[in-house]
C-alpha cells in the first residue's frame, strides 16, 4: 500500500523546540498550516475524521504528516497506529 505524505508547519506563528511538543499540540487539536501541492489551508487532528481516535476512516492506514519545526530546520513525522494512536516516527 502506498504512503500518503502531508506537509505542514505550525499555524499562527507557533514553533517548537522538540518533537514531543509537536505531538502534544497535534493531539490537543491545535491548527497546522498545510504546505505544498495539497493546498495551503489550516487543519488539525480534528479535521481528519469525526472520530479522531480512529483516523484510518478518512486518512487510510498509511498517511504520515511531516511537520517542520525549530524555525523550519527539523521535521517531526506524525503517524497513526491502531495500537499506539498518534505517535512520532
Amino acid at each position: 500500500m502506498m504512503t500518503t505524505y502531508l506537509s505542514a508547519i505550525p499555524a499562527y506563528g507557533r514553533d517548537y523546540k522538540n518533537k514531543a511538543a509537536v505531538l502534544a499540540d497535534w493531539q490537543a487539536g491545535k491548527d497546522f498550516q498545510s504546505q505544498g501541492f495539497h493546498g495551503y489551508g489550516y487543519f488539525s487532528v480534528n479535521d481528519f475524521t469525526e472520530d479522531f481516535n480512529n483516523p484510518t476512516k478518512l486518512l487510510g492506514s498509511h498517511t504520515e504528516i511531516n511537520v517542520r519545526y525549530a524555525n523550519l530546520a527539523k521535521v517531526a513525522v506524525l503517524a497513526w497506529s491502531d495500537k499506539k494512536g498518534w505517535y512520532v516516527k
